[in-house]
């Protein structure tokens, strides 16, 4: 096999690798720097979104809890409205027989 001889021009010195290495790692970083401001935003916007809807439903499941309280109480009130015309109507029974 035939060697190739090199020129001067060809050859990379190591002073030559370390700053072209540099310059592409400062490259990269402000790539990585740039994707992470729009994974950021992105990211917000998401978070944002979810809890946009979230309080929808966080109201709702409000309403939803004051109307089974309401519901709860109405139901305790009639059952001792029916609870006391039991008793009146146990009293006039009583009473009718009687008489």
């Amino acid at each position: 096999m035939k060697q190739k001889k090199s020129s001067d021009s060809e050859l990379v010195t190591k002073g030559f690798l370390k700053s072209e290495l540099e310059s592409e790692l400062g490259k990269l970083r402000r790539e990585l720097g740039e994707l992470e401001e729009r994974m950021d935003k992105k990211a917000q916007q998401y978070r944002d979104q979810v809890l946009t809807k979230m309080d929808g439903m966080i109201k709702e499941f409000e309403i939803m809890r004051e109307d089974r309280e309401l519901g709860a109480y109405q139901t305790s009130e009639l059952r001792n409205q029916v609870e006391e015309h039991e008793k009146r109507i146990t009293r006039l029974e009583k009473h009718h027989a009687k008489t």
